[in-house]
C-alpha cells in the first residue's frame, strides 16, 4: 500500500513537471487516501501531499481551490504543531504567494506579518529570518503600492540592524 503511495505520488509529481496539473490531482487524491489510512500518526506526511495538491492547483490557476487544500493542511499542523510551528511559517508564504497572485494584498501582507511573528518566537527579534520577512513586505508593498507598509518594513528592519550592529537612535 506504501508502494502504491509513492508510485502515485511519484506520477503525479511527473505530471505536474510537465504541466499536466489536472491528470496530476487525479494522483494526489489517490496518495491522499493512502496517506491518511496508512499514516494516521504522521500529520506532517499527509499535509505534504495537501501542499503538493495546492502547488497543482496554483499551477492551473485555481486559487479558491488552492486556499482551501492549503487551509486544510494549515489546520492539521496548527492542531498537531502549534501555532508558533515553523511547519506552519512555510504554509503562510504559499497562500502569501496565491493572494498574491489573486492581486489580494492586505490577506498576503497579514500572512507575512504572522511570519514574522513566529519567526521572532522561534528565534528572536534579530534574525536573519525576520529580517528576510521584512524584505518581502518591502518588495510586496513596492508591487501594490502600499508605500506606508514599505516604510514601517524598513523602519522594521532598520531596528534590527541597529539592534545587531549598534547605532543611535
Amino acid at each position: 500500500m506504501v508502494q502504491d503511495e509513492r508510485c502515485y505520488m511519484e506520477e503525479a509529481q511527473l505530471l505536474s513537471a510537465e504541466g499536466k496539473h489536472v491528470e496530476a490531482l487525479t494522483l494526489y487524491e489517490k496518495a491522499l487516501s493512502i496517506k491518511k489510512e496508512v499514516f494516521r500518526k504522521s500529520i506532517e506526511e499527509v499535509t505534504l501531499v495537501y501542499n503538493s495538491m495546492g502547488n497543482s492547483y496554483k499551477a492551473t490557476k485555481q486559487y479558491n481551490n488552492v486556499l482551501q487544500i492549503y487551509k486544510k493542511a494549515l489546520r492539521i499542523r496548527i492542531e498537531e504543531f502549534g501555532g508558533d510551528a515553523e511547519v506552519i511559517v512555510d504554509l503562510y508564504g504559499n497562500m502569501d504567494d496565491v493572494y498574491r497572485e489573486m492581486k489580494r494584498p492586505e490577506e498576503a501582507m497579514s500572512l507575512l506579518y504572522k511570519r514574522i511573528a513566529i519567526y521572532r518566537n522561534l528565534y528572536g527579534e534579530s534574525s536573519k529570518e525576520v529580517i528576510a520577512e521584512y524584505d518581502c513586505l518591502v518588495y510586496l508593498g513596492k508591487e501594490f503600492k502600499k508605500f506606508d507598509e514599505v516604510i514601517a518594513a524598513h523602519e522594521g528592519r532598520l531596528l534590527i540592524y541597529k539592534n545587531l550592529y549598534g547605532g543611535k537612535e
